[in-house]
């Protein structure tokens, strides 16, 4: 029922003793440090082997190069191109909508709100700011009607939901949960009127 596998048959004609090799001779090999060393130069990122590497001349295609200074600018080059780019990434993610942000960002920017606001003394800056990481845990800054975000300077305008009450001389600060209606309860209401 099954057929048995057959063998391919090699391309050397009868006579041909082991492998073509080229007239050539073969390119030195290239020893480990070397061939890290032009990796170094190519990415400015310093790469380990685990085990010993061992490649050929026309496998690399960078030149070699040993001068450290050589090294050293195109490291320093590189790590300034990369800060800008993780630079220019940070600043592009506040401009998302405030639902799109990532927690991290929403309390800095709370943090930078609470220090914006000049009439409060330090206790209460430090009160609020609770009241609000406290707010934003349980997801009660977390809508438009809640929390005025402006995307294009990335900054918090106003927090609507932000109730401060004055007992004394001291303040208390609330959030105000949002009115949410359902169907149901606005129903309710339209059949009794």
């Amino acid at each position: 029922m099954f057929r048995a596998k057959t063998v391919k048959r090699s391309n050397t004609k009868k006579g041909a003793t082991g492998p073509i090799t080229p007239a050539a001779a073969a390119p030195a090999p290239v020893t480990a440090a070397t061939a890290i060393d032009s990796l170094i130069d190519l990415s400015g990122v310093v790469i380990t082997a685990a085990a010993p590497v061992v490649a050929t001349a026309t496998e690399i295609t960078a030149p070699v190069t040993t001068n450290a200074s050589d090294r050293n600018t195109n490291a320093v080059s590189t790590e300034s191109m990369l800060s800008a780019l993780l630079d220019a990434e940070s600043k592009a993610a506040v401009h998302k909508p405030w639902l799109r942000l990532e927690r991290g960002l929403r309390m800095r920017l709370l943090r930078a709100y609470v220090e914006r606001q000049k009439e409060l003394i330090a206790t209460e800056k430090v009160e609020l700011l609770a009241t609000l990481i406290d707010a934003l845990d349980r997801k009660l800054l977390n809508s438009k009607s809640q929390i005025t975000y402006n995307t294009e300077i990335g900054d918090i305008v106003e927090i609507n939901s932000l109730k401060i009450v004055q007992s004394g001389a001291k303040k208390i600060f609330r959030i105000e949960p949002p009115h949410r209606s359902t169907k149901k309860a606005q129903r309710k209401g339209s059949e009794s009127d």
